[in-house]
């Protein structure tokens, strides 16, 4: 089939897919199965090419994403259950004015976009920012505030291996990159601030009811709160060691240490680890419990979350594996938009498979030979695919079904708060890479 003719068949199955959800509110694991098997259908592919790609799709993400998302839900039950979540957060919340907790927020999660992926960042960090909402500030903002902060981080500082990745393809000097995105990261949170204060504020949000809705089980067990921490806190910090050890400058080497920081810094392992430490807080009338009841209650808690994240999964998986994506980025790249090639790009291939790393991979890989050519700065190319990258989040993303699972939010109000936001704050990122483009090149 011609490739242009994929385009229409795209855009009508994510019309027809969003028209399901938001207007009959038809169950969005069927709907994103449905869109595949007819975005596959209808463009060509070989029949036993879209069963592999929705087994290989959804079994990708499952096989990490799912993992983790299982294990902080137990983690945070673990936690809720024995009183730890209230105790330790309540002490976080004691030392912030409560005007002042969306910039904490902020602030802490663009230090874990230094070292953790956003997923797990955001899954171990969620349950606690939660009781950090206000009369004026509610939970579904909280949540939106540390996902979009998350994400901009990670998108844009280079220190994982996507970004990295990126600056090595254009040949961008990283220490340059850095100074790049600071700037970037501060107008579009400051844009995401203007939004949140002038327009979602302003509204009159359902009060949705998250993953983490406060229920009080046992008030005898009593946890102090810097114990309460630990669980979390050695999680945090094996996650970190793993995030260190993947630096550009490799402080640890490439030897054992090494490879044991990449092990056990693995968000699965890593949350295996907080789970068993979260078991020592129980006491011991509950232990066989907690060990049943509540990792099944978790499991429960967090299956749909799960399976939308890699359904989202498999339908990006079925549209990279077509010729739509080579197509389009093909089409883009033959332009002369000078700076806006790599952002679009990566806008348009985050779009079409729910994937950063592709999105960021791609769009450099197709800029890198034409920089000399369209005039642009290896530094502002990076910036503007990480910003082109980051400001897509839609049905999917994997991780748009974090955010709208762990807040509560149904998909409508996901994609109205949360997609929009980023897609505001990423326009704001690469306005900053724009103005300096006009400067540099």
């Amino acid at each position: 089939m011609a490739s242009a003719n994929l385009i229409v068949i795209f855009i009508a199955i994510v019309i027809l897919a969003l028209f399901l959800i938001i207007r009959f509110n038809v169950n969005s694991l069927f709907v994103l199965t449905g869109a595949l098997f007819l975005f596959g259908l209808l463009s060509g592919t070989a029949l036993q090419d879209i069963t592999t790609a929705f087994r290989s799709g959804f079994g990708s993400t499952a096989g990490y994403i799912g993992i983790v998302i299982a294990e902080g839900v137990m983690l945070a039950v673990i936690m809720e259950r024995t009183g730890a979540m209230k105790s330790a957060a309540t002490y976080a919340a004691a030392f912030i004015p409560k005007d002042k907790r969306p910039f904490a927020i902020c602030a802490f999660a663009l230090f874990l976009a230094f070292f953790i992926p956003p997923e797990a960042a955001f899954i171990l960090s969620a349950p606690f920012v939660s009781h950090f909402s206000t009369r004026k500030i509610p939970s579904t903002l909280i949540f939106v505030i540390l996902s979009v902060s998350i994400y901009l981080g990670y998108a844009l500082l280079p220190f994982n291996q996507s970004v990295l990745n990126s600056a090595s393809v254009l040949n961008a000097q990283v220490w340059k990159v850095f100074i790049i995105a600071l700037i970037s990261i501060t107008f579009a949170l400051f844009c995401g601030y203007l939004w949140i204060k002038f327009v979602l504020l302003k509204e009159d949000l359902p009060d949705f009811e998250n993953l983490f809705t406060e229920e009080e089980y046992f008030t005898t067990n009593s946890v102090y709160p810097l114990e309460a921490l630990l669980p979390p806190v050695i999680t945090l910090l094996l996650m970190m060691l793993r995030g260190i050890s993947l630096f550009s400058i490799k402080p640890f080497g490439t030897g054992d240490f090494f490879t044991f920081a990449l092990f056990v810094g693995d968000p699965i392992f890593a949350f295996f680890i907080g789970i068993v430490c979260s078991l020592l807080l129980v006491k011991r009338i509950h232990f066989r419990e907690a060990l049943s009841k509540w990792l099944f209650e978790a499991m429960v808690r967090s299956s749909s979350i799960i399976l939308f994240a890699c359904a989202g999964g498999a339908f990006g998986t079925m549209v990279k594996n077509s010729s739509l994506m080579n197509y389009i980025v093909t089409l883009i790249s033959g332009t002369q938009l000078s700076i806006f090639v790599p952002f679009v790009i990566a806008a348009v291939v985050k779009l079409l498979t729910g994937s950063f790393a592709i999105a960021v991979v791609t769009a450099s890989s197709v800029v890198a030979p034409s920089l000399a050519i369209l005039n642009i700065d290896p530094v502002l190319s990076v910036a503007a695919v990480g910003s082109g990258a980051f400001m897509v989040s839609f049905i999917n993303d994997p991780f748009f079904w974090i955010v709208s699972g762990f807040s509560g939010m149904d998909e409508k109000y996901t994609l109205k708060i949360y997609s929009l936001l980023a897609l505001i704050m990423g326009l704001a990122s690469f306005a900053i890479v724009a103005i300096g483009s006009i400067f540099i090149g």
